[in-house]
């Protein structure tokens, strides 16, 4: 910015930040989207370029907020439109650590159940024989084995 005047300079530096907060406020739209289920607005935010992995202070990004809430068809819809689910907050957790944590066996059915084209191969190779949600167990403490076996197969 050499050669510029002091309040050129600072008009540039208004706006800038202006810009970061304004990308600020429609991350914190999105992750408010999600927790209220309302997915037209989620879809708009997205389209309009909200980073769909943009994480809150606690680390969490939209899909966090969405397996927490239990929300698998905003899950759904989070993947398709590109969230990332090896995005890790601050305590090192994953979506999918997660949804072994709130004991909520529909969304690990759900994540076992992704198509294995590879970039969600690692869930179904693991938990399940070859993507066949129905042989994820019923009986929690099975269960819990399983997923346990699938975030170690992970790495985490």
């Amino acid at each position: 910015m050499q050669g510029l005047s002091r309040i050129t300079k600072q008009t540039v530096i208004t706006k800038f930040q202006a810009r970061i907060r304004g990308r600020q406020l429609r991350n914190k739209q999105l992750r408010q989207a999600v927790l209220n289920r309302d997915i037209p607005l989620m879809n708009w935010l997205i389209t309009n370029g909200v980073n769909v992995n943009a994480q809150n202070r606690d680390g969490y990004t939209p899909l966090h907020i969405a397996v927490r809430a239990g929300n698998i068809d905003i899950v759904d819809k989070l993947l398709a439109k590109g969230a990332n689910v090896n995005v890790t907050d601050n305590m090192g957790r994953t979506a999918l650590h997660l949804a072994e944590k709130t004991d909520y066996l529909g969304m690990l059915k759900y994540f076992a159940s992704l198509p294995t084209d590879g970039k969600y191969e690692f869930i179904s190779e693991v938990v399940l024989d070859h993507s066949k949600p129905e042989l994820l167990s019923d009986d929690m403490s099975v269960w819990h084995r399983q997923v346990n076996g699938l975030i170690n197969f992970m790495g985490y």
